[in-house]
């Protein structure tokens, strides 16, 4: 069997790491092996959604109808996947705007994550490994790269892939090299900083509800046929929508504790499980569909400490012959549904720029460079658009020229600004973003 031209480990099975995994697995000289720290691939996770900007790659992949399908739907238009926003602080809540989308596909993220695995399946690809956490990595110039596990095992490859997630190691590891490599203490702490994650200012409170639960509560209620935003008083948000064919309701409470945004959380674990006591007093006298969700929500939803990466995003996305992508690389607020998405977009780019046959392990650093220079700042706008949106969404006006205009004007213009801030997921494509990536690595790898 000829020698690979490149050997990939891919750290994380997520949406992240699998689509890479599965991108690069129809290239023939390429070896792929995916490490994934949990013991098993578990059902864990809750609704995600891809606008058509990241659904055009899905369908690149042969993933879409498989999705569609799994999702228990047909091909999703614009008129279903509308999200209409009420205020809903008052005894009788009122339509406000209504975001005009270009067609959300919508479904439980486990669901995606076995397509993905089973697509891998399909087409002879790797399957991941579990069970193998990340302690470190050494990347010695002439040698292979060099993976130490926690359970003691060593592996190597040429290259370095870090798709795992908001607390990865790979991003912790990469920025201490960068750090122990600067010129002086205050670059030093740069880096060390920069691989850190800020409080967001937002605790979520996640819960998936039977739909029939739902219906027989409240029988006409909105959500079990429209995505809803309602939002109110002291910048609290719920933002729910169906999934699995209707039979399920993913709703997500979201608490503002904005004082605090981009410091320090120092109450203790960021995920687990919450009390629903913890969040329905800040709802109290809101609007019936309001109450009638709190009715049917679990008495322990899982809690969230929403953390996300620095506000000026990492100072590189690559040192030598490592990378990161995805939430390792932007952990961003969920405001524009673009966290899954992005990382899909990440691991489309950045493969199509590996598997480039002109790609070498000579020249690997080279397609690291311009995988960076291309995505890097790309992914700090869109996570400053979904910051906005998130103060839009609770109604967060400070320092903005909504803050002094009467009520109806304010909620009028902070649905005008989330309906623009949207609309490059679905008038966009990634694809003139592939185009430029490669022709930038050409011209690089002549000079």
């Amino acid at each position: 069997m000829a020698q690979p031209r490149l050997r990939v480990a891919i750290v994380g099975a997520g949406i992240g790491g699998l689509v890479t995994a599965l991108c690069l697995s129809k290239h023939d000289d390429i070896e792929v092996t995916i490490y994934e720290s949990a013991h098993r691939l578990a059902a864990l996770g809750a609704g995600i959604g891809f606008w058509p900007r990241s659904r055009e790659i899905l369908k690149a992949l042969d993933l879409e109808d498989t999705l569609i399908e799994t999702a228990g739907t047909t091909a999703p238009g614009p008129e279903g996947t509308n999200y209409v926003c009420r205020k809903s602080d008052q005894p009788e809540g009122y339509v406000f705007y209504t975001i005009k989308t270009g067609g959300q596909l919508r479904l439980h993220r486990a669901d995606f994550q076995t397509a993905l695995v089973e697509r891998l399946k399909q087409v002879g690809g790797p399957q991941p490994i579990c069970s193998k956490r990340l302690v470190s990595y050494t990347d010695t110039a002439g040698t292979p790269v060099e993976l130490a596990f926690e359970d003691r095992t060593n592996v190597t490859c040429d290259l370095l892939i870090g798709a795992d997630g908001m607390k990865s190691r790979v991003r912790a590891a990469m920025m201490e090299k960068l750090a122990e490599g600067a010129k002086d203490a205050v670059g030093a702490e740069m880096y060390r900083e920069s691989a850190k994650l800020v409080w967001s200012g937002y605790i979520v409170y996640r819960c998936m509800l039977p739909a029939g639960k739902l219906r027989q509560r409240a029988p006409e209620h909105s959500l079990l046929s429209t995505p809803m935003v309602y939002t109110g008083s002291n910048n609290n948000a719920i933002i729910g929508y169906t999934i699995q064919g209707g039979e399920q309701v993913n709703v997500v409470v979201w608490t503002s504790h904005l004082a605090h945004e981009n410091g320090q959380y120092s109450g203790g674990e960021w995920m687990g499980k919450g009390r629903k006591s913890e969040f329905v007093d800040r709802l109290q006298g809101w609007e019936p569909e309001v109450q009638a969700l709190l009715d049917c929500f679990d008495e322990e939803p899982l809690r969230w400490v929403i953390h996300v990466t620095k506000p000026e995003g990492l100072p590189t996305y690559t040192h030598g012959r490592a990378v990161v992508l995805g939430d390792a690389a932007h952990t961003m607020l969920a405001f524009q549904g673009s966290g899954a998405g992005q990382a899909v977009e990440d691991a489309w780019i950045l493969s199509n720029l590996i598997s480039d046959p002109k790609v070498t392990r000579e020249t690997l650093p080279t397609a690291l460079r311009v995988y960076d220079t291309v995505r890097r700042p790309f992914d700090i706008r869109a996570q400053e658009l979904a910051r906005v949106d998130g103060h839009m969404m609770v109604l967060d006006y400070k320092g903005t020229d909504i803050e002094d205009v009467d009520e109806r004007t304010a909620l009028s213009r902070c649905g005008a600004t989330i309906q623009r801030d949207w609309e490059w997921l679905w008038t966009t494509s990634a694809e003139g973003m592939v185009q430029a990536s490669l022709n930038q690595l050409h011209e690089e790898l002549r000079a």
